[in-house]
């Protein structure tokens, strides 16, 4: 169960942005994605659901 807690580099990215504006709808978050990561919207929401999903299975 801890390993499903654990969230990986790219859920780390998507956080950092979270935390820096305190309160995002997706494309606020995908607007603050460093562009040399080349991510589509569909990679940002895909994340944001695995977060989520972690958020609710860790708590």
């Amino acid at each position: 169960m801890e390993e499903e807690c654990n969230i990986s580099n790219a859920e780390m990215v998507v956080m950092r942005v979270i935390w820096s504006l305190g309160e995002a709808r997706v494309d606020e978050i995908m607007n603050q994605i460093p562009e040399h990561l080349d991510w589509s919207l569909a990679t940002v929401k895909t994340l944001l659901g695995r977060l989520v999903k972690k958020r609710d299975a860790c708590n």
